[in-house]
């Protein structure tokens, strides 16, 4: 592969274009929104800006365990859950 040259400017070695465009400028952050668990992050560098965002949950109910309204992750069990308590049913 040989050197990117555009016109007068000066030439950028292949592979070394990491961050910049064909002219050597800076691309600038390309950002990707905080999760639950993860900071706001940078799709180019990796940089991170700021807290994740957090969860938001949903109490259990009888049917299902209390349940992050962003992300789907649930924790514990439902509300009414007795377990193998009285063994199986049949």
């Amino acid at each position: 592969m040989t050197n990117v040259s555009i016109s007068n400017k000066q030439s950028i070695p292949p592979g070394d274009l990491s961050g910049r465009d064909a002219f050597g400028a800076a691309l600038g952050h390309k950002w990707r929104d905080a999760t639950c668990t993860e900071p706001k992050t940078c799709r180019r560098c990796g940089e991170t800006d700021g807290r994740a965002a957090g969860h938001r949950w949903t109490d259990a109910t009888y049917d299902a365990p209390k349940t992050c309204r962003v992300c789907g992750e649930q924790v514990g069990l439902p509300r009414g859950y007795i377990g193998d308590l009285y063994g199986t049913w049949s």
